[in-house]
């Protein structure tokens, strides 16, 4: 009798260490995953301010273009009021700076779609790195129910 319990009680806990293992791995491959959506988390609130930033620069990029627009006619209509090269030539350098600045608001846009693709890019890996781990538990699970019965 009493060998019969010591081999059950031996039994119990080689049954018991793989399950701790196992238990430990999944505990593992769990914060795995919660890291990883943390990051899917803070990319995507990330991802938002930068849609955020481009619709905002867009915005200016319109009313600078409008702007534009109010000064050229104002420079038109300076234009036939000046007759010295001089306030012609302050009129052009005006509308040159307001050039540079659309084409350094274009510029800004394209890099902040760029940081959205890739934002989007590294999105998308973790999400099938978090796929891959949810399917890697699932099959661990599923085999170790397996093995136990």
């Amino acid at each position: 009798m009493k060998k019969s319990l010591l081999l059950i009680g031996g039994l119990t806990a080689v049954t018991v260490v793989p399950i701790s293992i196992t238990t430990t791995l999944l505990i593992k491959k769990n914060k795995q995953q919660n890291i990883n959506q943390n990051k899917i988390e803070k990319l995507q609130d990330e991802l938002k301010l930068l849609q955020s930033q481009i619709v905002n620069l867009e915005k200016d990029k319109t009313q600078m273009a409008q702007y534009a627009d109010s000064l050229i006619y104002g420079f038109d209509i300076e234009n036939y009021q000046l007759e010295s090269l001089e306030a012609m030539l302050k009129l052009k350098a005006k509308f040159h700076e307001l050039n540079s600045y659309v084409d350094e608001l274009k510029n800004q846009i394209s890099i902040k779609k760029q940081n959205v693709a890739e934002l989007e890019k590294e999105i998308k890996r973790l999400r099938n790195e978090l796929n891959h781990e949810r399917n890697a538990i699932r099959f661990e699970i599923q085999r170790l129910v397996t093995d136990e019965w």
